[in-house]
């Protein structure tokens, strides 16, 4: 079986062949899964949600992420300038499960998940954010880029380096957004998604925010 994924993989590890994916150059990156472009029952082993701006240019603007029918709204995130950033609500449960603080004088995030407080660390010229996972233990996990050239193109490693979720924005059409595909450790337990879904919410969302505004100031000056 195919296995697309290695460049984040622990350095003791093997290194496996390198495999060209159909849309993108995934090598050195080791899953604990495949994702969908190798499996046959696609529904078992991966899950793909899809992440919408309603309007990409505002900084008071709303996002939505979809799930794997494009369709059926799983969370909705009112998105503005001043805090909280991101106030993150569950349209199955009708209700506010996060928010989410940037700070202007560092680029650590603060989080909120149903009351607890988390925290996401950058590193590595503050492209990869880490969290301990409450509902994994502790356990390290840590969003980083793929690519030195696009750092919203990501995947998400647990604490043994091994990816169980990738991120790839998608910049065609009048929608920003993109795709996030989960493996099954994501969905272990209910906790453990809904952890991962929002700890993403929070790093892609600072990203984009970061580069909102540089491209305003950008065109300002």
């Amino acid at each position: 079986m195919k296995n697309i994924f290695r460049r984040h993989q622990e350095k003791e590890a093997p290194e496996p062949h390198p495999i060209q994916d159909e849309d993108d150059n995934w090598d050195d990156v080791q899953p604990q899964r495949p994702f969908q472009s190798d499996v046959t029952d696609q529904s078992s082993e991966s899950r793909t949600l899809y992440v919408q701006y309603q309007d990409y240019w505002n900084q008071h603007t709303t996002i939505r992420l979809l799930d794997t029918d494009q369709t059926t709204v799983l969370y909705t995130v009112e998105a503005r300038y001043r805090k909280p950033q991101m106030t993150i609500r569950s349209n199955v449960s009708d209700a506010e499960v996060a928010t989410v603080d940037f700070h202007a004088l560092t680029t650590r995030i603060d989080v909120k998940l149903h009351g607890q407080p988390l925290t996401l660390e950058s590193s590595r010229f503050n492209t990869q954010y880490s969290y301990a996972s409450p509902a994994l233990c502790g356990e390290k996990m840590s969003w980083k880029p793929r690519k030195k050239i696009d750092d919203l193109n990501m995947v998400l490693l647990d604490g043994q380096g091994l990816a169980i979720a990738r991120y790839k924005p998608n910049y065609k059409g009048s929608k920003r957004g993109g795709s996030m595909e989960m493996l099954a450790p994501c969905w272990s337990s209910e906790a453990v998604m809904e952890e991962v879904i929002v700890m993403f919410l929070a790093v892609s969302h600072y990203k984009e925010s970061q580069r909102m505004t540089s491209a305003i100031t950008t065109s300002v000056v």
